[in-house]
């Protein structure tokens, strides 16, 4: 056994211990409350957009699940139901209070079901949809251990106390130290990055080679056959721009890739789009922008790509301001 195996095993017995010894004290408690505590489900659907054009038809929907009574609800289904004639092409699911993302236990076409292992007293659960067609709002089923869940239920006033329990405050500490923990063995094992052949890396590629319409075929046709994410529905975007200036689709593209990104890859290829967007508009203050978050986000990847695009080897030899505020971007953040 190596050192890193070492450190990775004591890290991981470490949490396993503390987050036990929590969940032990945490049961005695909590299985000895009197009658009077309850949980008391309630959720919300919101159609939160809907785009459309003669090739393509997209909606979102955003289901929010709190649980507003006085008691842990302990191990949530949620399942969302949509019409026969769309398909589910993406779909994330967060906790508000911890932040942690959910995946989707069972997905079918136009079904797809969450489980929940613990929302507590005002903790909420916020499900984004991304379908392929313009629905009605879908059917929803909420059922934990011991309620099911209601559609707009109003919030009820709770007489509960505003400080924290002190299993709540301990559970708490011990996520905040396991993103040390976390962040540690990621440096340790995190492989090599490589670019994954898929079709979007294949898209993205004739995109930059200015081969607009090859590039627009192939991340239609993702979308259409087996969903989309973020990073389809921004190149996308890009693509619908590049082949036509007056085309304003790309803005609502954007804003739906910005809606379902749940990931520091996903935000940088949006921004680094817009950047090139903004080149070729001529706005030289969010080019510059754009550039700044896109360095933040992605320094090595972005002078990768930067070197890489056609595209941008054109702009820059159809618009000098272009050329020397890039030239002096990367003096800037790039010399040695």
């Amino acid at each position: 056994m190596n050192w890193k195996q070492i450190i990775y095993t004591a890290a991981i017995t470490l949490f396993v211990t503390i987050a036990s010894g929590i969940f032990v004290n945490w049961y005695t408690k909590n299985s000895i409350e009197t009658n009077a505590n309850r949980e008391d489900l309630i959720y919300e659907i919101q159609n939160t957009s809907n785009f459309q054009t003669d090739s393509l038809k997209i909606s979102l929907y955003a289901i929010t699940l709190t649980n507003i009574g006085n008691e842990v609800s302990r191990d949530i289904k949620l399942q969302a139901i949509f019409n026969d004639n769309v398909t589910i092409i993406d779909a994330n699911g967060k906790l508000e209070r911890t932040k942690e993302v959910l995946r989707s236990l069972n997905k079918t076409k136009n079904t797809i079901e969450f489980r929940i292992p613990n929302l507590y007293a005002e903790d909420k659960f916020a499900l984004n949809i991304v379908l392929d067609g313009i629905v009605q709002s879908p059917e929803v089923v909420v059922q934990s251990e011991k309620t099911i869940g209601k559609i707009n239920i109003p919030k009820v006033t709770s007489n509960k106390k505003d400080n924290y329990d002190n299993d709540y405050v301990s559970i708490l500490l011990t996520v905040i130290l396991l993103i040390p923990i976390l962040y540690i063995l990621n440096k340790l094992f995190k492989k090599p990055k490589g670019y994954i052949t898929n079709i979007n890396n294949n898209a993205f590629l004739f995109l930059h080679n200015n081969q607009l319409e090859f590039s627009k075929e192939l991340l239609e046709k993702e979308i259409k056959a087996n969903g989309g994410s973020s990073h389809e529905l921004a190149n996308l975007a890009l693509v619908k721009f590049m082949s036509n200036d007056n085309d304003t689709e790309y803005e609502s593209l954007l804003s739906m890739a910005a809606f379902i990104s749940n990931s520091k890859r996903g935000d940088f290829i949006i921004n680094f789009n817009k950047l090139i967007i903004s080149a070729k508009k001529k706005d030289y203050l969010a080019f510059r922008d754009l550039f700044l978050k896109c360095v933040v986000q992605e320094k090595k990847e972005l002078k990768k790509y930067i070197d890489y695009s056609s595209l941008i080897v054109n702009l820059k030899k159809n618009d000098s301001k272009i050329q020397e505020l890039l030239d002096e971007l990367i003096k800037t953040f790039y010399s040695k």
